[in-house]
């Protein structure tokens, strides 16, 4: 599949409580199909359709925020670099 055909769609209404996700991005399935199996309670995968999946979920996890502040992104920065930067390990003569 092209970048471009791998989309997520999620919908929900005001009226229920439940929102339905369907995605066809193989990163994006792989952390719901993860979810189904940590909180089977909460979300559930309902099927799958060719390059794609069904899932459903509570409305209250679908999370929309702010973008981060150049001092958040910093602090990020910064943190990559102390703890999960990948080290250089190469044998010193």
């Amino acid at each position: 599949m092209l970048k471009e055909e791998m989309e997520t769609t999620i919908q929900y209404d005001r009226a229920s409580g439940t929102a339905s996700i369907y995605t066809a991005d193989p990163a994006r399935r792989a952390r719901l199909d993860k979810f189904c199996e940590e909180y089977p309670d909460v979300y559930k995968k309902v099927k799958e359709d060719g390059d794609g999946a069904f899932y459903e979920c509570p409305k209250r996890c679908i999370k929309f925020g702010r973008p981060a502040s150049e001092t958040q992104r910093e602090n990020g920065r910064r943190l990559y670099e102390k703890y999960l930067k990948p080290k250089h390990s190469g044998a010193k003569s």
